[in-house]
């Protein structure tokens, strides 16, 4: 009897595991309609009047998440954006400067391609308060974004200091943007981005990045001269660690981006992207025309045969002619005037009054 009980316990308790493990291994699903999770995802929420909150941290709690794992998202308070970590950095999604109001952006857009002088790393023995970097464009296009390798080691990090780009080598050349970052960098790399037709860059010309930390940072640098299309402000056989990433989108105003609401004018080959996925293209350019014999062609297009067209647009002399009743023009037609009255003779009538009665000879 003991054994009975026994091994009925055991059948229970197997049950239960492999009900437990189900529920443990199975997907999840939190909506209100009891729908099934989509067989793609560990979760599924589905609402159609709510939202979803992830964490929400500050600009220095998010800095002080200790070993955060790649892929982790979280929202910043302090930049109001989403931020997600990937191999090495912090990196904000959709931050204010990635895509301004007003914009025309072809669907070339996002090929981005950078040039990264990532080297074997020193750091300095010394914080530096206004340190820059020169580089040399590697092709044409717009300047999106610069990120630059940060250390801790010697106790401090980039706290809220200013970002300069310069045309040239060194700080003496034309300012060409300077932006505020509002952000705490401590170790690793970091990034900011630039509104996407602000600057121009030249395949071949020298720029130069500069960022200033009035209490000092530490960026990471090469003794080994690794990038030798540019150098460091310390010394011109050393080199900073950074990115720089470049656009070729073809970029467009609109005429008038103030334009009442709902309304937009376009006036450059171009596709405008919507909100909703699709999207509007103009089309407008000038057109060369040219008539070769009877053949009107468009510059890239096609052409028109007008061969069939009437154009003769002389004028002649035309000579009447009256035989009879008819009258006839030169290498032309003929009418006949007969059914006209042309007798145009006149004759003396006499009028009579008889009483009230006015009459006149030979009529009424």
């Amino acid at each position: 009897m003991m054994q009975k009980r026994n091994l009925y316990q055991l059948y229970v308790l197997l049950f239960c595991s492999f009900f437990l493990a189900e529920q443990l291994s199975a997907q999840v699903a939190i909506n209100q309609d009891n729908s099934a999770p989509d067989p793609s995802a560990m979760l599924d929420v589905k609402s159609s009047d709510k939202g979803m909150l992830v964490p929400r941290l500050s600009t220095a709690q998010r800095a002080a998440v200790a070993n955060p794992a790649t892929g982790l998202l979280v929202f910043d308070t302090d930049t109001e954006s989403f931020w997600f970590r990937d191999s090495l950095a912090w990196v904000e999604l959709l931050g204010s400067n990635f895509l301004q109001k007003g914009l025309l952006l072809n669907d070339t857009c996002y090929q981005n391609s950078f040039l990264d002088a990532n080297h074997t790393l020193v750091t300095l023995s010394s914080l530096v308060l206004d340190e820059w970097q020169s580089f040399t464009a590697q092709s044409d296009g717009y300047f999106t974004r610069v990120e630059i390798r940060i250390s801790d080691a010697l106790g401090d990090v980039f706290d809220n200091g200013t970002f300069r780009f310069y045309q040239g080598e060194g700080t003496n050349g034309t300012l060409l943007y300077e932006k505020n970052i509002n952000e705490v960098w401590g170790q690793g790399w970091h990034g900011t981005d630039i509104p996407v037709d602000s600057i121009y860059l030249t395949a071949g010309e020298i720029y130069t990045i500069n960022f200033i930390d009035p209490d000092g940072f530490d960026w990471y640098v090469s003794y080994l001269n690794a990038y030798a299309e540019g150098m460091a402000s310390e010394n011109p056989d050393r080199d900073y660690n950074f990115k720089i990433y470049l656009s070729d989108c073809v970029i467009h105003y609109l005429t008038d981006p103030t334009t009442p609401e709902g309304t937009t004018n376009l006036n450059y080959i171009d596709t405008l992207f919507f909100a909703d996925g699709t999207a509007l293209t103009s089309l407008y350019d000038d057109q060369t025309l040219s008539l070769s014999g009877t053949t009107l062609s468009i510059e890239d297009g096609n052409s028109v045969d007008l061969a069939s067209i009437d154009t003769d647009t002389d004028t002649d002399d035309q000579t009447l002619n009256l035989s009879g009743t008819t009258l006839s023009i030169a290498d032309g037609n003929s009418v006949d005037l007969a059914s006209i009255d042309t007798d145009t003779d006149t004759d003396d009538q006499t009028l009579s009054l008889s009483g009230t009665t006015l009459s006149i000879a030979d009529g009424n």
